[in-house]
This record gives C-alpha cells, structure tokens and sequence, in this order.
C-alpha cells in the first residue's frame, strides 16, 4: 500500500470517528433537555417512591407481624407487598426510561420491565376484586362453606397473582424499543426509547381491548357487590336480629347487649347502622376506599394508553412541549395508588396510627441510644 493510500485510510477512519462521536455528543444533549423538561414527572415519581417505600413498609410491618392472622390483614399485606414492588423496582425504573428517552439501549430490559409493571397492576386489581367478594360473603352471605378465611384468602391471593401473570405476557411481544428520532443542523439521528406498544398492530389494539374490558368487568362487579352490601345492611336496623346477629353502632354498645344475649354473636360487621342511615366503618371503608383510589389513578393510565394507540390524542408526544409532560405524568397516573393506601390506612384505622406512633417511638429510642 502507497503513503498516498495509507494516508487516505486514515483520513476516512478519523471521519467516520468524528461522525460517531458527533451522533452520541447530540443524542446526549438531547437526552439532557428531554430529561429537565420531564423534571417535574421525575420529581413527582421520586416523591411517590419515598413516601409510598416508607408507608408501605410500615404497613407490611404493622399488620404482617403485630396482627393475628385474619382476611384482612392477609389482603392489606399482600396489597402492600404489591405497592412495595411498584415503589422499588417499577417506579425506579420510570425514572430511568424518563432520563434515557433517546438512549435506551436494551430491548430485553424494556421488555421484561414492562411485563412486571402490567403484572403488579393487575394483581393488585384482581386483588381488589377478591376483596369485594370477600366482603359480600362475610356481609351478605355469611355461610361457612362460601366465608374467606385466611388461608382461603391467600389461596384468593395467588390466584390473582397467576391471572395477572396470564393477562401481562403479551406486553412481552408488544412492548419494546422504538425510534425517537432527532435532527439539528440538516442531521437526523435515530435514538430510541423503551414503550410498552412499540408494535401498534391489529393484534396490540386487540390487547389493549380486552385489558379495558377486564377493567370495565372488574369495576362493574365491584360496584354491584358494594352496592349489594350497602342495600342489603341498610335494611338491618339498630338493635335488629338477623341470622343470629345483633347490628348496634360501636363496640361498647355491642359488649353490652351480648353480655346480656351469652348466646348470640353481636357483630359490627364494617357498618354502623341506626336511624340517620349507613355509615361505613373498620375494613369495609377501608377496603372501599382502597378501590375507588385505585379506579380514580387507573382511569387516566388506560384512557391516555387508548387515546394513543388508536391515534386520537398525543400522537406526536416527542415535541418537547407541555403535550409530553401531560402524557408522561397521565401514563403514570396509577402509581399515586401505591403512596396513598397507607395514608388510607393510617386515617380511617386507628389501631394503625397507634403502631406507627409506637413503631416512630421504638426508632427514636435506637437512634437516642446509639
């Protein structure tokens, strides 16, 4: 080879370098501003990953390991369990997909990702379902045979676990990696980022269908059985006797009457009931509470993913606009479930609040004494 050539080799080799080096300098630049417009997604994400971490742990600690085993202690832990997920591996991860808009390099990471999130939101739902039907049996039914006991209710539990199992698997085939593509100064570059449809086909907007049809299903079932419980217990009158049960207002109440009926069983049965009407109390108005925070959260999530795959809205989404921030922040609506339900806890259980004030009280001891 001449000097000429071997000169001219090089010369193209430290082109091509220089090109490359350009590509990854705009990519990272543009990465850089995408990600301080998404600053206050990433903010709102981190501030539900320290509270809802915190509170959730709380929660598992409190009623997994100060509590005898009863349903609705195995429901709230295995629901906090589920919230302790989101706040540790889906959440931290967002954050991730939200600082690499352009530079998300793994498809097999994208994937697997995408399926656990969908896995953890539906068990959570299904969980939720589980929740109503046990309340119905216990409230309406009341016969042992068909009545949620514990170990019943963790059996419930898998069962949940392994339908959302069956209805993620397919984000597997739909989610991965697709193109962001950036131009400046007559240069177009391909990045990339990770979505959970990065194949929009007939068969995507099919699995999208049918995760808003599970959703519109489980809210209707939902709503029936509540409602069935509030008609049914409204019809059950202060001091009234039905199938062996007394309804009185509260616990102090009750201990009387059954001191003086040794043969009957006064229960408050999650209701307190007299002449002004129904009024929720206990695990019932917990477990409701639960469920209409999580249909308000998970609202926005599926209404902006269908918006978007059917092309009715937030089409372009990468325009580096206000248009973005909304979408990003409405995709994401459904994590404000795992921070709240501790706050739902602590309101409305009071033996809650009273371990969290001992549990703060122990730390505070450990620290002083260290």
């Amino acid at each position: 080879m001449s000097l000429h050539e071997d000169h001219n080799l090089n010369f193209t080799e430290r082109e091509s370098d220089s090109d490359i080096l350009s590509e990854e300098v705009i990519l990272n630049r543009k990465n850089d501003e995408n990600a301080m417009l998404l600053l206050p997604v990433i903010c709102y994400v981190s501030l539900l990953i320290i509270v809802g971490g915190i509170g959730n742990s709380i929660v598992f600690y409190v009623y997994k390991t100060k509590s005898k085993s009863t349903t609705k202690r195995v429901f709230i832990s295995v629901l906090a369990v589920f919230d302790l997920m989101n706040c540790l591996i889906v959440m931290p991860f967002e954050i991730y997909d939200l600082r690499n808009q352009y530079k998300f390099l793994s498809e097999e990471f994208c994937k697997s990702m995408r399926f656990v999130e969908f896995a953890i939101v539906l068990a959570a739902g299904f969980t939720l379902v589980a929740v109503a039907i046990d309340r119905y049996m216990n409230l309406c039914v009341r016969s042992s045979r068909i009545l949620f006991t514990p170990r019943r209710a963790k059996r419930a539990c898998f069962i949940c676990v392994g339908l959302s199992i069956v209805f993620s698997w397919p984000t597997v085939m739909f989610a991965g990696l697709v193109v962001s593509p950036v131009r400046e100064a007559n240069v177009s570059i391909n990045g990339f980022e990770c979505s959970s449809f990065s194949d929009e086909s007939i068969n995507a907007r099919i699995y999208l269908y049918i995760l808003n049809i599970v959703f519109i299903l489980s809210l209707v079932l939902m709503i029936i059985l509540y409602s069935t419980i509030g008609m049914t217990l409204y019809r059950r009158r202060k001091g009234s006797v039905h199938d062996g049960l007394i309804f009185m207002n509260d616990a102090s109440e009750s201990t009387k009457i059954q001191k003086s009926h040794s043969n009957m069983n006064v229960e408050r049965c999650g209701f307190a009931i007299g002449k002004m009407g129904v009024r929720m109390t206990g695990s019932t108005l917990i477990f409701y509470s639960v469920t209409i925070v999580f249909i308000i959260g998970f609202l926005p999530h599926l209404i902006t993913r269908v918006l978007k795959i059917t092309h009715t809205a937030f089409v372009e989404v990468n325009n580096r606009d206000g248009v973005e921030v909304a979408y990003n922040m409405l995709i994401r609506s459904y994590m404000i479930n795992s921070a709240a339900n501790p706050f739902i806890y602590s309101i409305i259980h009071k033996r809650f609040r009273q371990e969290i004030v001992r549990t703060c009280r122990k730390c505070a001891r450990l620290f002083r004494t260290d």
